[in-house]
């Protein structure tokens, strides 16, 4: 079978602020996974097994329905050639005109990964799967299921840490936190 949907979703999380990994700052990492996994085991029985953890830097963690989400703060702008097409859109000029400014301006991000299953998303290991019969994720149900779990972490993020911009990734779009 082939892939229908997106395996991976992505998100990418502007914040003006620098050194946000600590209490005294705006957005603690760690606060983001909590606050989600308490929603999801509130509101779904879910519960997550924490893969990788690097203090204020990095949380993977796998469960629920076989997701593996994995949240990187940075405490450096993001690469601003990474924004290059998205600010030649139309969408983007009238929906945030100030969105050149914000990306040269800003000081830190968070990227948040949504994904079904263990194995990396790779070209080689869905070949392997799909040998083996397994085509996990590729459901419409999953790939919605994604597209949910990224959108409300994206939102955790801003709730906690004032976020400046935010870019959805699937769509290559732009989006003030506000309106997202």
């Amino acid at each position: 079978m082939s892939q229908l949907y997106p395996k991976t979703i992505q998100s990418c999380v502007l914040f003006q602020k620098r050194g946000f990994f600590s209490r005294g700052s705006t957005l603690v990492l760690e606060d983001l996974a909590a606050a989600y996994m308490k929603i999801q085991a509130t509101k779904h029985g879910h519960s997550y097994n924490v893969v990788e953890h690097v203090r204020g830097k990095v949380i993977q963690f796998y469960g629920g329905s076989q997701l593996m989400i994995r949240l990187e703060l940075m405490e450096v702008p993001a690469n601003k050639a990474v924004f290059a097409q998205v600010l030649g859109s139309p969408f983007t000029k009238l929906s945030v005109p100030d969105a050149h400014d914000i990306i040269e301006s800003h000081g830190s991000h968070l990227l948040i990964d949504v994904r079904h299953g263990v194995m990396p998303d790779l070209p080689e290991f869905s070949a392997l799967l799909a040998q083996a019969g397994i085509n996990e994720g590729h459901s419409l149900a999953q790939f919605c299921q994604r597209l949910e779990i990224c959108a409300l972490l994206t939102s955790i993020a801003h709730e906690l840490g004032n976020a400046s911009l935010v870019h959805w990734t699937q769509s290559n779009m732009l989006l003030r936190p506000t309106v997202f």
